[in-house]
């Protein structure tokens, strides 16, 4: 008996050593974010209609004006995708709704930061900063500000990244395909353009893996991703007659929304906010006010000024590069920008591929150019916190 607890307390000492740099990393990161995440902040959208769900209904008892809705046979639905209420769905059942909607965000950032770290730390030329990604993650992007909100809003950015980066994690780190792509599709249910991601994947295998998967592993893949769209068109078809006839289609007409959603005529506008859009200058405290239309990403986050300079001889970088190009460009082009926001919110669906390139472009062989990714990411942190808690305009929850 005391053998078997002297090899167990020997056994956690050497994990403790071997990971001690994570595991206090990851304690510090939980700290913080249970700090600055509120409790107890009453219902938003998902949380109402998971109660709803398990009562077995599938749409809200009444309208409710505070909330983005569509009516459909004289039932009131959120205008949302379905799979954003299927994964609150536990949190509510294990009684998250006594803690409020905001911790379920900040559980999915915190998630999310982990598997960044465990994707990051297999990429050559920028596993050593792994650590860095996880305080650029947390602190140096907007998703500090979403941890201070959890709005609904940002819950479905914050859920297709823990997804997305759930999905890289398990196809790139541990070839776990039929997982990688069970992931990946409820990444992309969540927030429809993520599935421009999926370039990722073939790419990733012919540049970074020694033996590109069998066609079995490929088959295993796509049949992981059609359980998350049958539940999905299932639920669609129940509640709107249409298995592929999403609620935000539905939503947009009864909002009059504009016929044409993508076009390259909103590109000259969209471009000017994504990349140099700027907050309002003040002459008294706090100096600086960041208003609802949002600021350009990299003067809220500064490191990631690195993918301006990007390092094409990491072999990464060829495989997240074409997916997070048109990622980004669809959001150019899609007639809305996210408003009431801080930053770029839709650019917090390519954060997963956006902070492994931008740190490759500080991954050069000259030193200098190295020692400015920890300086952009310090700045980064300090941008966030003083907008956060000086500067920010939005105090709506």
């Amino acid at each position: 008996m005391l053998k078997s607890i002297k090899n167990y307390q020997q056994k956690t000492y050497q994990f403790f050593q071997l990971h001690k740099e994570a595991i206090i990393l990851f304690t510090l990161s939980a700290i913080i974010l249970t700090s600055i995440t509120p409790l107890n902040r009453g219902d938003h959208a998902a949380t109402l209609l998971a109660k709803e769900l398990l009562s077995g209904r599938p749409y809200l008892p009444y309208q409710m004006p505070w909330l983005e809705t569509l009516e459909l046979n004289g039932h009131w639905y959120i205008a949302y995708p379905p799979m954003v209420t299927f994964l609150v769905l536990p949190y509510i059942i294990l009684g998250g709704q006594n803690l409020g909607t905001a911790v379920i965000n900040s559980l999915m950032l915190f998630g999310a930061s982990i598997f960044l770290y465990l994707f990051i730390k297999e990429l050559d030329g920028i596993k050593q900063w792994a650590s860095f990604s996880v305080i650029a993650y947390l602190i140096g992007t907007t998703n500090l500000h979403s941890a201070h909100i959890g709005s609904i809003w940002l819950l479905m950015h914050s859920q297709g990244n823990f997804f997305l980066l759930l999905s890289l994690f398990l196809f790139c780190n541990k070839r776990q395909y039929f997982w990688a792509g069970l992931s990946f599709a409820i990444a992309f249910q969540v927030r429809y353009l993520i599935l421009g991601a999926i370039l990722v994947f073939p790419l990733y295998a012919i540049y970074c893996f020694r033996s590109m998967p069998t066609p079995l592993q490929w088959r295993n893949c796509i049949v992981g991703i059609l359980p998350p769209c049958l539940l999905v068109w299932t639920f669609q078809w129940w509640t709107l007659g249409d298995p592929f006839t999403s609620p935000y289609t539905i939503a947009w007409k009864q909002w009059k929304m504009p016929d044409i959603l993508f076009s390259i005529s909103y590109l000259p506008q969209k471009f000017q906010l994504y990349f140099f859009g700027m907050p309002k200058f003040l002459d008294h405290f706090p100096y600086l006010r960041f208003e609802f239309d949002g600021q350009a990403m990299w003067l809220v986050s500064p490191f990631l000024l690195g993918i301006l300079f990007m390092n094409f001889r990491r072999r990464f970088v060829w495989a997240l590069l074409p997916s997070a190009i048109l990622m980004l460009i669809a959001y150019l082009c899609y007639w809305h920008t996210g408003y009431s926001q801080y930053g770029t919110r839709y650019v917090q669906d390519i954060f997963p591929l956006l902070i492994p390139l931008a740190f490759a472009g500080f991954s050069r062989e000259k030193l200098w150019i190295q020692q400015l990714l920890p300086i952009t990411i310090i700045l980064s942190c300090l941008i966030n916190i003083y907008a956060v808690f000086f500067a920010l305009r939005l105090n709506w929850s």
